[in-house]
């Protein structure tokens, strides 16, 4: 197994632990959010415990443009395009943007 192969293994298995998916159901393409369900406290618990286990500098991350705020689901929102439009308006982070962040030991600044 590669070094990049290794690193991806990792992650898939954290994320997997993490959010109680089965390993074989993340792929590198999976959105935290849209496939994963993860978003407000479970995200920023999800990110913090990323940046310590594989030692990456997450000073120039903003949870406002990846995840919303924590808070029951209420159905009746996704009636509202208020929900939706600030819905699209957050950027996605792939398993692919943990493995790039985990090789270069920081995330990138958006």
């Amino acid at each position: 197994m590669s070094a990049n192969q290794l690193i991806e293994h990792k992650i898939i298995e954290f994320v997997a632990r993490e959010t109680g998916f089965k390993v074989q159901d993340i792929t590198l393409e999976s959105d935290l959010w849209k496939d994963l369900g993860i978003d407000g406290d479970d995200a920023t618990e999800l990110i913090t415990k990323f940046s310590r286990e594989f030692n990456v500098d997450m000073s120039n991350f903003n949870f406002k443009k990846h995840f919303g705020p924590e808070g029951a689901f209420v159905p009746f929102l996704v009636l509202f395009p208020s929900w939706w439009k600030s819905r699209r308006k957050l950027k996605p982070i792939t398993i692919s943007d943990l493995i790039k962040a985990a090789e270069s030991g920081a995330w990138s600044s958006e």
